[in-house]
């Protein structure tokens, strides 16, 4: 068989008319309807989450500006490649915002889990607390070493935690690996779905709890990241006056939708603007330093 009789043969048993899996089109179109249910329904976390990827892009771009006109940092060797890691740390975070929009928050949910942890280890690359070498070491000890002690001095027994907070973290975490391993949370979703006397549905359908859930977990690790952009920065303010007023913006935007939770109850929420502000607030001449140097910025 080639390739032309092997197209032929899947066009012949899998099609109707022009199509290719008809049976598809169900699918398509639940995934498309939800996307316009969590449009409409929740305008707020769109308005935050586009304002925060077009920060970024702008960050990415501004970053890329300086270093074509006046090259890399000096003495910076690591530069251009923590430069690709907040590249690729977007694009994943992008991939969850797309998971949502097409109808698996949850799918979402779980990839956000990574963004969350590089979010963890470019604040230890940032605090020089490691740096990218060990953090992508092909030698899985250093690697494991650097990513533990990175998350210990977060949210572990080093970070300054009270037990009862560390157990709400435990419980933050949990509902990541929950996901990740099995997808657990979408499963007991669509059985309670079942046991209420709905019907299964191949497609996506709307479930509030659900968005919510990657909404809010979205919405820490944006205000995370956006907390470690004038990283980015070869020296204090070098993206200038605009960039700074929309960096503090969004931050207070992060904050504002946080509080909310917390107003609402969430222990999350009240840990989560400790973390922040104990770990992921630093001074005004916060910029790139290389791992080695002095930490840049202040509590």
């Amino acid at each position: 068989m080639d390739v032309a009789e092997w197209q032929e043969q899947l066009e012949n048993v899998f099609g109707e008319g022009d199509i290719v899996g008809p049976h598809l089109a169900e699918v398509l179109n639940r995934e498309a309807e939800f996307g316009a249910h969590v449009v409409e329904k929740y305008r707020g976390h769109f308005a935050l989450m586009a304002a925060f990827q077009s920060h970024f892009v702008d960050t990415l771009r501004t970053a890329e500006r300086r270093v074509a006109s006046d090259g890399w940092p000096p003495d910076c060797s690591d530069y251009g490649a923590v430069l690709l890691t907040y590249l690729t740390v977007f694009r994943s975070f992008r991939a969850c915002e797309s998971l949502l929009l097409c109808g698996y928050p949850l799918d979402g949910f779980a990839l956000l889990r990574d963004v969350k942890d590089r979010s963890l280890y470019l604040w230890g690359i940032a605090r020089g607390k490691t740096n990218w070498s060990e953090l992508n070491s092909m030698d899985r000890k250093v690697r494991k070493a650097a990513e533990m002690r990175v998350y210990n001095l977060l949210l572990g027994p080093d970070s300054g935690f009270s037990t009862g907070e560390l157990a709400v973290i435990r419980v933050w975490e949990e509902l990541f690996h929950q996901e990740v391993h099995g997808s657990k949370l979408t499963l007991v979703t669509e059985m309670k779905l079942l046991m209420d006397g709905g019907q299964m549905s191949v497609g996506p359908l709307p479930n509030e709890r659900q968005i919510v859930m990657y909404m809010n977990r979205a919405a820490e690790a944006g205000w995370m990241l956006t907390k470690l952009l004038p990283y980015l920065q070869p020296s204090a303010g070098a993206f200038g006056a605009e960039w700074t007023t929309r960096q503090r913006v969004l931050d207070e935007s992060f904050r504002f939708m946080e509080q909310g939770l917390e107003g609402m109850g969430k222990t999350i929420a009240t840990v989560f603007i400790s973390l922040i502000d104990r770990s992921y607030t630093f001074g005004e001449q916060f910029h790139y330093v290389e791992a080695g140097g002095e930490p840049t910025g202040g509590v």
